[in-house]
C-alpha cells in the first residue's frame, strides 16, 4: 500500500470496514495503527466504517481489538445495530473541520434530518448504557449465533470439501464451495427455489483484467462462495445450513 500511495498521489482516502463486510475478520490494533501512519505520512484520512464495531454495538469476537480514533481517522458508526434499525442514526468522529463538511453535506442532502435517534442515544451514551447495553447484551448474543451457525455448518458439511471462515466479527459467515460444478450465482438461484436466500461471492471480488467467460477472473475461487447471513431465528438458519449443505452434495 506504501509504494502505492507513493506512485498516486491522487489518491484521496484510505477506507476500511472494521469488521469487515463479507469476511467477517477484524483488523487488529496493530493493522489499524499502521493504516493511521500512511494515512498521516501521505496527509488523508483513514475512514473507518465501525458500523458492528467498537465500542457499540461490539460484534466483535476478537481478542486483538480496541476501540480508536485519531486525528487522522474518520471514524463512521451507527445505531442501527444496536437494536434501532428504522433509525438509522449515523455517528462520525473526526477532526472539527471534517465533522463540519459533514454537517454541511447533510444540509444540502437531508434537509430535515430525523432527530428520534440522536435524542434516544445521547442518554444512552452520556450515561454509558450504550456500551453496558453492547457489551452485556448484544455482543453475546451474536457470538452465540456465531458459535451456532459454525456448529451447524461443521455438521452438515461433514465429509464434503468445504472451507469455513472465521468469524471474528459482524454478522455474516463466509463458507468456499471449491467443488461446486456451478458458479455462486447459479448456485444462489438454485438455493432460492427451495427458500433459502444467501449471497452468491462474484459481488465482492475485484477484477484483475484476466477474463473468463468475458467477465473480470479476479481470483480462483471468486465463484465458489457464499455469504450467510446467521442472525436470524436458530432453527431457520440450522434448517437453512441443512439444505445447502444438501443441495451442494447434488452440484459437486
Amino acid at each position: 500500500m506504501e509504494k502505492y500511495l507513493d506512485t498516486h498521489p491522487e489518491v484521496g482516502a484510505i477506507a476500511v470496514t472494521r469488521p469487515t463486510n463479507p469476511s467477517g475478520n477484524v483488523l487488529t490494533d496493530s493493522e489499524i495503527n499502521a493504516l493511521s501512519s500512511l494515512a498521516h505520512k501521505y496527509s488523508i484520512p483513514l475512514i473507518v466504517d465501525n458500523a458492528y464495531g467498537l465500542p457499540f454495538p461490539d460484534i466483535i469476537f476478537a481478542d486483538n481489538a480496541e476501540p480508536v480514533w485519531n486525528e487522522d481517522i474518520v471514524l463512521s458508526m451507527s445505531l442501527s445495530k444496536i437494536g434501532l434499525p428504522s433509525i438509522r442514526t449515523g455517528i462520525v468522529i473526526a477532526r472539527p473541520e471534517i465533522i463540519k463538511a459533514v454537517g454541511n453535506i447533510n444540509a444540502i442532502i437531508a434537509l430535515a434530518t430525523g432527530s428520534f435517534g440522536p435524542v434516544l442515544a445521547e442518554r444512552m451514551i452520556s450515561d454509558g448504557e450504550l456500551v453496558g447495553l453492547a457489551e452485556n447484551v448484544v455482543q453475546p448474543f451474536y457470538k452465540g449465533k456465531a458459535e451456532k451457525v459454525e456448529a451447524h455448518i461443521r455438521k452438515y458439511f461433514e465429509g464434503t470439501d468445504y472451507y469455513f471462515h472465521k468469524i471474528e466479527g459482524s454478522i455474516f459467515c463466509w463458507i468456499y464451495l471449491p467443488s461446486l460444478k456451478v458458479s455462486a450465482l447459479e448456485f444462489y438461484e438454485i438455493l432460492m427455489k427451495d427458500g433459502v436466500v444467501t449471497v452468491p461471492s462474484e459481488y465482492f471480488f475485484f477484477g484483475s483484467g484476466e477474463q473468463k467467460n468475458g467477465l473480470p477472473y479476479p481470483h480462483p475461487h471468486y465463484d465458489k462462495c457464499l455469504r450467510l447471513n446467521y442472525s436470524g431465528d436458530d432453527e431457520i438458519v440450522r434448517e437453512g445450513i441443512e439444505i445447502i449443505s444438501r443441495r451442494y452434495r447434488e452440484y459437486s
